[in-house]
């Protein structure tokens, strides 16, 4: 199976929609408990579009394609915020790479 690169179409970066929070407890195993604090990351995902849903067809990230979605993700205070940015990006916005033959 080829390795896969998603990149912008345009060739400009795109951005996750992530959060992280700290978190006190176990995150070990009965063998060797980890019990302590922690931080905790998520990247949402949401359904795969055309050109990830051949290679993933469960889901893919959200990603933020304009620096408006970003200082939204980053200054939203309130579930519906997330969930409004919930979508896949559009299909003609990202591409593969294939980095086998770009090596």
């Amino acid at each position: 199976m080829a390795l896969r690169w998603f990149a912008r179409s345009d060739g400009l970066p795109f951005f996750f929609a992530g959060a992280w929070r700290p978190w006190h407890g176990d995150r070990g195993t009965k063998k060797a408990p980890n019990i302590g604090e922690h931080t905790l990351f998520l990247i949402m995902t949401t359904e795969a579009n055309g050109i990830v849903k051949p290679i993933h067809d469960k889901a893919m990230p959200v990603m933020l394609m304009t620096s408006e979605e970003v200082d939204r993700w980053l200054s939203g205070s309130a579930i519906a915020d997330a969930v409004e940015m919930q979508r896949p990006a559009p299909d003609d916005a990202i591409k593969i790479v294939d980095i086998e033959k770009a090596a």
